[in-house]
């Protein structure tokens, strides 16, 4: 099994999850891990640097998040 680029996973199974760059610049895609973080690439500088504290709160960059396995997320639609 290879690695997938959560955002790419999410808009080809028409996942509302919201983004705009698409780069990791804006955070508009940002989102939780509920299940699965076993399967989930440790976050690199960009998904660092934007999200800080964030992360140990479970929160990532749907972007940046490269996954092996399954995972859920959730995420809030008005942020």
């Amino acid at each position: 099994m290879g690695f997938w680029l959560t955002i790419r996973v999410a808009i080809r199974n028409d996942v509302p999850i919201p983004f705009k760059c698409a780069s990791g610049n804006c955070g508009t895609d940002r989102i939780r891990i509920e299940a699965g973080n076993e399967h989930c690439v440790k976050a690199r500088r960009r998904e660092r640097e934007r999200l800080g504290e964030l992360l140990d709160d479970g929160y990532r960059l749907a972007c940046q998040l490269y996954v092996n396995g399954d995972v859920t997320v959730a995420w809030d639609p008005d942020q």
